[in-house]
């Protein structure tokens, strides 16, 4: 589960970096958009989320035979993995903006 957790997400948000692009900084002072930031994640969950909890019920099923088992932990991992997808994607974003973007007067600079 964990290699598939991988594998998708990291396709799934390299389509999205490449099909809708993070805002671009516009100046030095400009600050994080959090709403913004949540839409674009809303986005790839909506897209990765389908596929992945298919694969943590599947291999979670096949790994128990218990569909009662599958159910309870199934669920869990779904949640838990909702909430690490949403912390993930705003920490690294609000991590772009801030630390990664080069400030607006370096661009400026011959």
């Amino acid at each position: 589960m964990l290699a598939s957790s991988w594998v998708l997400y990291t396709v799934n948000d390299y389509v999205w970096d490449r099909v809708d692009p993070p805002l671009a900084k516009q100046s030095a002072d400009q600050p994080f958009d959090p709403s913004a930031e949540v839409w674009s994640t809303t986005k790839k969950f909506l897209t990765f989320k389908p596929l992945i909890a298919t694969v943590k019920l599947a291999a979670l099923y096949l790994y128990t035979g218990s569909a009662s088992v599958t159910l309870v932990f199934g669920t869990a991992a779904i949640l838990t993995n909702t909430g690490v997808f949403y912390l993930n994607n705003i920490a690294w974003d609000w991590y772009d903006w801030y630390m990664a973007s080069p400030p607006a007067t370096a661009a400026a600079r011959p």
